[in-house]
């Protein structure tokens, strides 16, 4: 736990530490006069903790005004150890959908580039499924979540398109199937890298 603390610490001071350099080299500045309508991004933090893949897609809508919608997917097996032993355990399949929109601030930035805020919403399912297990409980079950996100973020666009962000919000997420209901509110912390046209 204590490692990917320290990571996600890492990645939000190098991506500080770009934004203080932006003002003193002109090869991070974006061409003034060239408006980016898209960007594709990956975001690599849940590929490394969360054994999935997630991807994003922004469309520019108005001149600061932005549609996001955001993907992610897992699928893969959950060994159980026992007693120095390793047990098949229950396949896990994941999606999970999130549409928000961003809101740039900085007038003299062109969206989607700068600092952003915005609203969204989460949607998602997960299934467990103890079939191919061999452990000797059964408990399959099918688990959908809805809930509501608040970003805040900056995202850098490079003269070649090459693309970075950087975000971080709340998340209430409700889930109102599987073994029991529950809500929670997570912290977000993300992290882009992709390229804009």
């Amino acid at each position: 736990m204590s490692k990917k603390v320290i990571f996600q610490i890492v990645i939000v001071f190098t991506m500080i530490t770009i934004h203080a350099q932006e003002a003193k080299t002109d090869t991070l500045n974006t061409i003034k006069d060239k408006t980016y309508k898209n960007s594709i991004r990956l975001l690599p933090l849940p590929t490394l903790f969360e054994r999935g893949i997630s991807l994003e897609y922004e469309r520019l809508i108005k001149n600061n005004w932005s549609l996001n919608i955001q993907a992610f997917g897992a699928s893969y097996n959950s060994d159980i150890y026992r007693i120095g032993s390793q047990r098949s355990g229950p396949w896990t399949n994941i999606v999970r959908i999130e549409v928000d929109s961003r809101y740039y601030l900085l007038n003299h930035k062109k969206a989607p580039q700068g600092w952003f805020v915005g609203p969204g919403i989460i949607g998602g399912y997960k299934n467990i499924d103890f079939e191919e297990s061999n452990t000797s409980e059964n408990r399959d079950y099918d688990s959908f979540i809805i809930g509501g996100v608040v970003k805040s973020g900056y995202q850098w666009i490079f003269k070649n398109g090459f693309t970075l962000g950087t975000a971080s919000g709340l998340a209430s997420i409700y889930r109102f199937s599987g073994p029991r209901e529950a809500s929670s509110t997570e912290l977000l912390l993300e992290f882009s890298i992709g390229y804009s046209w």
